[in-house]
């Protein structure tokens, strides 16, 4: 590429400079204003002493002769000029370090103050903030855990189940203690009696007589027996928490064994309650002391509720 005569060229690429303009049209670099160069010393014989910069270059293309100290043949920077290619490459890193930390600092100041703490994990885990660890529910186990109370209902054995019909009727000895109440807090006096193989019985001793607590398996044989045994009693319905439950007998004379007999005889004919005594005033007393489960927990009861006794009429 050809540079005109008298023009100044760039002291970092070399290239043309025009006048009046104070960086490089090249490469960008700032163009120093050099001192008026000085006179040079005449050679012996005569002869001026070549100009610097390029071997024989015309006058004008050459650089000022360079400090002391320079290198032979070397270019140093003219008066002015400040190094600034390292600032350059310094200014966008120092600024995203900046922002960097801005950013770090808002994290933290909104971790801090919301009492939650940053545990610390291995590099390649990711991090987790929490203020406490959560625990993961484990399976559930109907025989241990407690039942929901809107959803399931304990049955009449302890199980659980999601409705009354799916616990079923109450049966056997462990039936015998839900449907009656009173047959617990008087077990101490009671002692199982293998009337039938049909049937659960418990026969608990008073002074004033017998109370008999019995489960029939087959309602069947339970009708044949008490409609045959109370033929000539008085019959009344058997009222329960205001509903009809089955019939009560009430033997209207002393039986051979000298005693006045009367039956409840209930529940579709499943289930069924004895008093005998020597008199209907002792008979009475102990007609009194029998409790029997309400109707509506007959079968079983709402979780995590007290299971009621019913009223009778």
């Amino acid at each position: 590429m050809s540079v005109p005569a008298g023009a100044q060229i760039c002291h970092n690429c070399g290239g043309p400079i025009e006048s009046m303009t104070r960086f490089c049209g090249k490469c960008g670099a700032p163009v120093a204003t050099a001192p008026p160069p000085s006179p040079a010393a005449p050679a012996p014989g005569g002869m001026s002493a070549p100009s610097h910069g390029f071997p024989g270059a015309a006058p004008g293309f050459g650089a000022p002769p360079g400090p002391a100290g320079a290198p032979p043949g070397g270019r140093s920077a003219p008066a002015g000029r400040q190094p600034d290619g390292p600032r350059r490459r310094w200014v966008v890193p120092t600024a995203v370090a900046a922002v960097a930390l801005v950013v770090i600092g808002a994290v933290v100041f909104m971790i801090t103050r919301n009492g939650a703490t940053a545990v610390p994990v291995a590099a390649d885990t990711p991090s987790v903030i929490s203020s406490q660890p959560s625990a993961e529910p484990g399976p559930s186990d109907p025989a241990s855990t407690p039942p929901d109370a809107d959803t399931a209902f304990t049955c009449w054995n302890g199980k659980t189940a999601d409705t009354l019909e799916a616990c079923g009727r109450a049966t056997g000895i462990e039936g015998l203690k839900h449907i009656y109440p009173s047959l617990v807090t008087q077990w101490d006096r009671c002692e199982y009696v293998d009337y039938r193989p049909t049937t659960a019985t418990y026969d608990c001793q008073f002074d004033e007589g017998v109370i008999r607590y019995r489960y029939w398996k087959d309602a069947g044989e339970a009708k044949k027996h008490y409609t045959t045994k109370y033929a000539k009693a008085d019959k009344t319905e058997f009222v329960l928490d205001g509903q009809s439950m089955g019939t009560l007998y009430r033997a209207t004379a002393r039986d051979k064994s000298g005693v006045f007999t009367m039956t409840a005889w209930w529940g579709d004919g499943h289930y069924s309650l004895s008093v005998d005594a020597p008199s209907r005033a002792a008979q009475e007393t102990l007609w009194a002391t029998v409790g029997f489960r309400a109707v509506a927990d007959l079968n079983g009861y709402p979780a995590n509720e007290t299971p009621r006794e019913a009223v009778r009429s």
